[in-house]
């Protein structure tokens, strides 16, 4: 586990080994810990616009002694080092997409040297925890939506996106994971839910037709 000192050391760390400057999205338990809704983090999770600045970091991380591994085609890098994780992602995050609105939608942004650590907002965190099927990321999401102020209509306008995008009803895997944190006892409103449900009804009719 990875506390949010070691975690802006670590960025400090990557930011002084760049060359030039370089921009990543923060998501994850990691900018929860930039919240203060999260103490530890298993994994440091950055999202990359450019494949040559992740490779840069990844490089810096290597000569520091992390080992990397390649996930899913090299979709993902991981490194790791004495039970540290760090995930690099590119672009996309498993199933979803880095789009515009989520970097417009920074909430704070952080300067580590080269390195600039933008934090995703709350909507796009709770958005992104349905991409894993993980019982810890229910229980960060219900944290988020308990201690932030949560606007659902970004959350719906960002999955539409999504799905025309992605070509896939990414809305269905946002469903299913919000009814199992509303079983957690959290405050989703019953209108999010029956939307979510109006936005899935098109997306059947749309493989329907296909």
């Amino acid at each position: 586990m990875t506390g949010l000192e070691e975690q802006a050391a670590l960025l400090k760390f990557i930011g002084s080994s760049l060359k030039k400057k370089t921009e990543c999205l923060v998501i994850g338990g990691s900018a929860m810990m930039f919240y203060g809704i999260k103490n530890t983090t298993k994994d440091i999770d950055m999202v990359f616009s450019s494949e040559k600045e992740r490779k840069d970091a990844a490089l810096a991380l290597e000569n520091a002694g992390f080992y990397k591994k390649y996930f899913k085609d090299k979709d993902i890098f991981l490194l790791e080092r004495n039970g540290m994780k760090i995930d690099m992602f590119l672009k996309k995050i498993f199933k979803f997409f880095l789009s515009n609105s989520m970097m417009e939608r920074k909430k704070e942004v952080h300067e580590f040297g080269n390195l600039t650590a933008m934090i995703a907002s709350p909507e796009d965190i709770v958005l992104l925890k349905c991409a894993t099927d993980r019982e810890g990321d229910r229980i960060d999401a219900k944290n988020i939506i308990e201690k932030s102020d949560i606007n659902w209509g970004i959350i719906l306008e960002e999955i539409k996106w999504q799905n025309r995008n992605s070509g896939k009803a990414l809305s269905m895997f946002l469903y299913d994971f919000l009814l199992d944190v509303k079983s957690l006892k959290t405050d989703i409103p019953d209108k999010i839910m029956k939307e979510l449900r109006a936005i899935n009804k098109e997306e059947i009719e749309k493989l329907r037709k296909s």
